[in-house]
């Protein structure tokens, strides 16, 4: 066994790890698309390289700062800010004690969050570089040591004594301020919604015969009270509502109840069910997934949450007993494949030797136990908005997301990724399905397209004919490209050109 090769310190050139980027990174999307980063934020980039997520914060009017030990060393910019950003700069410094001295020092300049974000296993070239410590020097002479989601997590958690919260593959929050965080955490799971119709807690109002009907400046408040209420599924707190409104509400010199009351009155009443089976379902899950870690009391919730948990279950307690309930049947296996079941006769994803595979616009779709079962894997790994589709493993206790780029244009789109989450050991595993050439495609498309979709008949019909050919095996990840290809020359099947 050769000896892994040393490098001195002076070898090491970390400045060149910096890349210029035409978006966003990663972590400084999450964090504006979760709500953490809003107008009102401070931000500091620690470590901000060549200041690409730097101007795109500016350019949207948010006061950020930046700083970077070779491209803007100025220390006046290391500011206490709202939330620091610690982007990719763990994973390329050499030596270990140096990263938590960063680590450190970036959480120090955080009020409510600091995000970090790494490089992770198998996402990196290792073509021309060399072991060094517990990392490669890459023939630039950079440095880079790349990480699992749970070494990373641990590391984390070691150096700062705070669990964090992950927010992506290789990208982990850190709250300081716990509103902030269970704001974030409720933001993220408002994809999953329930299709359980429940009784609204907003009880509607007839007009009265002699109620005159809401004119000029009233009835525009109305209107927009009623998209509130629409969007909350119950009647919306002063403090909830915008500034502009609250404004316009005072001059009209009636009282928030009043014109609430009137505003429910425009209000579908079946929309407004929905609405608050939504926002029931929500909260089961929010309360459901709380129970993996330190349940936060009533009066630490944010008070929007609270004022949910008022109106839709009354108490507190009765709210984490919905939550119970909906654990134990994300863990009930016979459950699972029983949902499973159902939503594949809805026409939704494909079931295979207890996998469950669907496309994630279909998640709204599926039963509360199976979309907390996706959201625990999200609790895991991270947002998982951008996968294609994902798989429930219902017996081994799994979670994979497939990424399929050209899946709306190509019959036989291609997998460049996928990322697999154990709930068991908390592993989380990204593989690169692209490397060294490899293709990896997905078979029998049709089984994930919505009923109205233009590519629909064309994709069944190839799929009907592929499925005919008795040498090919579909089953589970189906054939290599090589076996598929021979077998659909052999039986003379073309793939469809899609209009």
């Amino acid at each position: 066994m050769s000896t892994p090769q040393r490098a001195s310190a002076t070898e090491v050139e970390r400045h060149k790890t910096a890349i210029p980027r035409t978006s966003v990174s990663a972590p400084i999307f999450l964090l504006q698309s979760g709500g953490v980063i809003t107008d009102k934020t401070t931000v500091l980039d620690y470590g901000c390289g060549k200041g690409n997520d730097l101007e795109a914060l500016k350019q949207a009017g948010i006061n950020a700062y930046g700083w970077d030990p070779h491209f803007a060393p100025n220390t006046d910019k290391l500011v206490e800010s709202d939330v620091v950003n610690l982007g990719f700069v763990l994973n390329v410094i050499e030596d270990r004690s140096e990263r938590e001295e960063a680590l450190r020092k970036a959480f120090g300049y955080a009020r409510q969050c600091l995000a970090v974000s790494v490089m992770l296993i198998g996402k990196g070239d290792l073509r021309n570089s060399r072991p060094y410590k517990d990392g490669f020097i890459t023939s630039r002479r950079t440095f880079q040591k790349y990480y699992s989601q749970g070494e990373l997590r641990e590391f984390v958690a070691s150096t700062l004594d705070v669990e964090p919260i992950a927010a992506g593959p290789g990208i982990f929050f850190v709250f300081k301020d716990e509103l902030a965080e269970q704001r974030f955490l409720f933001r993220r799971q408002i994809g999953f919604r329930s299709s359980t119709s429940r009784t609204s807690p907003i009880v509607r109002t007839e007009h009265s015969p002699t109620s005159k009907a809401p004119t000029g400046t009233v009835k525009s408040i109305v209107k927009d009270l009623a998209g509130l209420i629409r969007e909350l599924g119950r009647y919306p707190d002063e403090g909830e509502l915008p500034t502009s409104l609250r404004k316009r509400i005072a001059k009209s010199k009636h009282g928030l109840s009043y014109l609430s009351n009137l505003s429910i009155q425009e209000v579908d009443s079946g929309e407004l069910e929905q609405v608050a089976a939504r926002r029931m379902g929500d909260l089961s899950l929010f309360f459901a997934l709380n129970a993996f870690g330190q349940r936060p009391p009533y009066c630490e919730l944010p008070p929007e949450m609270q004022r949910d948990v008022r109106a839709f279950f009354g108490s507190h307690q009765r709210a984490i007993a919905e939550g119970q309930a909906l654990l134990f049947s994300i863990g009930d296996s016979e459950r699972l494949l029983k949902d499973a079941q159902e939503a594949l006769n809805a026409g939704i994803g494909r079931l295979d030797d207890a996998k469950f595979q669907f496309h994630i616009r279909d998640l709204p779709r599926l039963s509360p136990a199976l979309r907390g079962y996706v959201a625990i894997g999200e609790r895991l790994v991270g947002d998982l908005s951008e996968a294609t589709l994902l798989r429930i493993h219902i017996d081994s206790k799994k979670l994979s997301t497939l990424y399929c780029p050209d899946f709306e244009t190509s019959p036989l789109p291609r997998i460049t990724q996928r990322v697999k989450v154990e709930f068991q050991t908390f592993d989380v595993t990204v593989v690169d399905h692209t490397q060294g050439g490899r293709v990896k495609l997905l078979f029998l498309r049709s089984k994930y397209l919505t009923p109205d979709h233009p590519h629909l008949d064309e994709q069944k019909k190839f799929d009907d004919r592929i499925l005919e050919i008795e040498t090919l095996d579909l089953s589970g990840e189906g054939p290599d490209l090589q076996s598929f290809s021979k077998a659909i020359t052999n039986a003379a099947v073309s793939l469809p050109r899609l209009s």
